[in-house]
């Protein structure tokens, strides 16, 4: 990423962007060799779309191998071609999305995880039913950064 492009970035995409990458590592996962994926959609206020670059660690075997995701699929009239799921937790909820071939991610953070027991499906519902009322109402329709935050690292120590 350039300094330009981190410049021309809002806030709240900055926030999201810590958040997920705070999420990815508080759970031992590696990034290493994952680029930021702009032709995807780049960094938004509740996703970031990455790329593996050469030499990237095998994020999807790091997945599997740390027994704290549940696996499922994406429609893919949600997802386009991110279809392999895997999520996390029951608040800030981090999915994980990869398309078949494991080379494209995208990685969001919602407040419930839907497949979490009836507190997290209900709570994913509403997350769900407010963002598209949301939506409808001239709104931006996405995951708040600050309701799904990772502020311990938002700071320098």
């Amino acid at each position: 990423m350039t300094p330009e492009q981190w410049n021309a970035l809002q806030n709240k995409q900055r926030l999201g962007y810590f958040n997920i990458t705070a999420a990815i590592a508080s759970l031992g996962l590696s990034l290493a060799g994952w680029l930021v994926d702009w032709a995807a959609g780049g960094i938004q206020q509740d996703r970031v779309f990455f790329v593996a670059g050469p030499g990237a660690s095998n994020l999807v075997a790091q997945v599997n191998a740390s027994g704290r995701f549940s696996h499922g699929t994406n429609p893919r009239s949600e997802h386009g071609d991110y279809t392999e799921s895997f999520r996390q937790g029951t608040h800030r909820s981090l999915q994980l999305s990869f398309t078949t071939d494991g080379r494209r991610l995208d990685a969001d953070l919602d407040s419930f995880n839907p497949s979490s027991g009836i507190f997290g499906f209900l709570g994913h519902a509403g997350e769900y039913l407010l963002h598209n009322l949301s939506r409808k109402l001239g709104g931006s329709g996405k995951t708040n950064p600050y309701n799904v935050a990772f502020r311990s690292s938002w700071e320098c120590k």
